[in-house]
């Protein structure tokens, strides 16, 4: 069972704490989702298969696009994430596509921690982390298991 909770809205973003109690340990069935998002994991695990199958944990999350088909297996029971959902606009420019995968080191995690203490403040202190959020998190820096290019 899949709940969301808004969290703040604002023209261009929004954020949601998703919590998901599913315990199948197979595929779900394919999913079409039309927007871009950032997905990071708070507590639990799942994965993702987009062509590829990814293990999503706190330490790695995922950049997800519009019209990729994406399907999801719990196999350690639920999870609690943040979706951060982006307008295409925003999406295009920052995320430049799908990532099956972004690793979540000490920056990312304290940027996601930010956002998530902003409360109520979400003209000012929300937008200020969530930038902050966005450009660590779209940087580029390689997901376990990739090897960042050399200059």
């Amino acid at each position: 069972m899949l709940t969301s909770v808004g969290l703040a809205a604002r023209p261009g973003l929004s954020v949601w704490g998703v919590r998901c109690a599913d315990d199948h340990t197979g595929w779900s069935a394919p999913e079409v989702r039309e927007d871009y998002r950032l997905v990071l994991v708070r507590r639990g695990r799942f994965r993702r298969h987009t062509g590829v199958a990814v293990d999503l944990e706190p330490a790695v999350g995922y950049l997800g696009a519009p019209g990729e088909e994406e399907r999801f297996a719990h196999p350690a029971g639920g999870d609690e994430c943040t979706s951060v959902t982006l307008s295409p606009a925003l999406g295009a420019r920052l995320a430049g596509g799908s990532r099956p995968a972004v690793y979540v080191d000490a920056r990312v995690e304290l940027a996601h921690r930010r956002v998530l203490a902003a409360g109520a403040d979400i003209d000012y202190a929300l937008v200020e982390a969530m930038l902050g959020l966005l450009a660590l998190a779209t940087a580029g820096a390689p997901a376990p298991g990739r090897t960042p290019a050399r200059p």
